[in-house]
């Protein structure tokens, strides 16, 4: 440089001095210059966290704050501004952070934001919502856990959609030791949709009613994670509920209008008619389900028939699952009940095949 300085050189009365740019000061030579660290310094502005750069520096933020227009102050975050901080119920701001915490009706989860109802018989109307064992899938579930959950829905809902995360339960023989159990309805109303345990998933699952009722029962010894799931209501009719005196012509279930509610008036003559599409195939019908008990079968009872009007079979008791086959392609079933306010009806299904 101009007299051996390295940046800037400014004459003086019969001499000259080396000058250095801002950010910068002489070394011991006078001739060359260092940058100057302004954070180690105390020479900065900024409000939290300085940062040298070679002739300068710049000012950050930690975590939870941002850095507002002039470039040297941080202003705190509020997370709770922005889809609740991720919480599930209530968010709560602090400097620089924010936490996740419940409604008295549930629990926080173990990823600090999810809310899922405590193991006390807990009942919610919420149309969404989060059911699991505290802590999944983090740690065991509790010892000798008897836990109910009931989701009852508004009237404007029909069903339930559950949709499960994940399911870890002791496996034994009849899930003797740990299961998951869930019931269409509620107290002795309810009955039996499915039960798991050991390790599976049972992926997406559709109620027939808009309460369900969700038990999870657990003895005092291997404990494993437990389970989660998300649950929504639906408002449209749950697949395989069809009128009195429709046509099925697909693949599906069926059932009375009402089930599997009891039905509370007399079912005076409800028949369903199953087509296939064509000639080739014949009908295979599979009663599922039958909750009803008659001596005689004068008073409910069910028939099948063979075509239009060959009778199959007339059914009034009983349990077990049945099938019934056509030999053309046309079946029919006939539901007659008279006894109110005690019996479900039947649930079945419908196989086109050739």
């Amino acid at each position: 440089g101009v007299a051996g300085c390295e940046h800037n050189c400014v004459n003086t009365i019969g001499s000259y001095q080396c000058a250095c740019p801002t950010g910068y000061r002489l070394k011991r030579n006078k001739k060359r210059c260092k940058d100057i660290n302004e954070c180690s310094s105390g020479t900065h502005n900024c409000s939290k966290r300085c940062v040298n750069t070679v002739g300068s520096y710049r000012c950050e933020c930690p975590s939870g704050f941002r850095l507002v227009d002039d470039l040297v102050t941080c202003k705190d975050i509020n997370e709770c501004h922005v889809d609740n901080g991720g919480c599930d119920h209530i968010c709560e701001n602090s400097k620089g952070s924010y936490t996740c915490s419940c409604n008295t009706t549930h629990t926080l989860a173990a990823d600090q934001k999810s809310c899922v109802t405590s193991c006390t018989g807990y009942v919610t109307q919420q149309p969404t919502g989060h059911i699991a064992t505290t802590h999944f899938p983090h740690s065991p579930y509790t010892s000798n856990a008897n836990c109910t959950w009931i989701i009852d829905l508004p009237t404007t809902y029909n069903s339930v959609e559950l949709m499960f995360d994940g399911m870890s339960i002791e496996e034994s023989a009849n899930c003797s030791n740990g299961s998951l159990t869930i019931l269409n309805g509620k107290d002795e109303d309810a009955f039996l949709l499915a039960s798991f345990c050991g390790n599976q998933s049972a992926g997406t699952m559709q109620t027939s009613m808009r309460t369900v009722t969700i038990k999870f029962v657990s003895d005092d010894k291997l404990n494993t994670d437990g389970f989660s799931l998300h649950y929504k209501g639906l408002t449209e009719r749950p697949e395989g509920v069809y009128l009195c005196n429709e046509t099925i012509q697909m693949n599906t279930t069926f059932a009375l209008p009402s089930f599997p509610s009891k039905y509370t008036e007399p079912v005076q003559d409800c028949l369903y008619s199953l087509v296939a599409p064509t000639k080739l195939y014949k009908v295979k019908i599979t009663l599922l389900y039958l909750d009803m008990q008659n001596a005689d079968c004068s008073e409910d009872r069910i028939e099948v028939y063979d075509g239009r009007r060959s009778k199959m079979a007339e059914i009034c008791s009983g349990s077990n699952v049945s099938e019934f086959v056509s030999t053309g392609r046309h079946m029919r079933v006939r539901y007659i009940g008279n006894t109110v306010n005690k019996y479900r009806g039947f649930h079945a299904s419908v196989t086109f095949f050739h």
